[in-house]
């Protein structure tokens, strides 16, 4: 799959996402974290278009988080109806795992694949990033569902956008 066939079903994944009521996440950040509602909604979207590459993709490649966004994805996961309502209901009957990277040597193997996958992935589907939410060089996560670990090489997360 081309990279313009990959952003266009992210982008046809966001639009199923992006109705999703996440009211009880934000609120929760808000409560526990003291973060304001301006900057949870700019946050929400990201998450949302981050959710819609992960999908895009197949979940066949690591797709790489900023540890901007992650907090909201942690939360949500915790919330358990309203994430497993969504992976359901939005986004296709299929369940997004987390699996996070744990070692600063795991984040420093993903942060290639952040820069040279989920990036250029983000700009030919929704057009430049905010780097308030993903900069260059981040420390990430990664999105993986149903692989004993993610995947590291930046080579093959290469080919899934070329």
């Amino acid at each position: 799959m081309n990279v313009r066939a990959i952003a266009e079903r992210a982008r046809q994944h966001h639009g199923r996402i992006l109705p999703w009521d996440m009211g009880e996440v934000r609120n929760y950040l808000t409560e526990r974290e003291g973060l304001d509602a301006p900057f949870l909604g700019r946050m929400e979207i990201e998450y949302k278009r981050f959710l819609g590459l992960v999908l895009a993709t197949g979940l066949k490649k690591s797709v790489p988080i900023s540890a901007q966004i992650d907090p909201m994805w942690h939360v949500h996961i915790i919330f358990t109806k309203n994430y497993t309502g969504m992976c359901h209901k939005a986004a296709d009957g299929i369940y997004v795992h987390h699996l996070p990277a744990v070692t600063e040597e795991e984040r420093g193997r993903l942060c290639d694949a952040y820069n040279h996958a989920t990036l250029p992935l983000y700009r030919a589907a929704f057009g430049e990033p905010d780097p308030v939410f993903w900069p260059p060089d981040a420390q990430i996560c990664v999105a993986c569902c149903d692989r004993p670990g993610p995947s590291t090489d930046s080579a093959e997360i290469r080919r899934l956008i070329i």
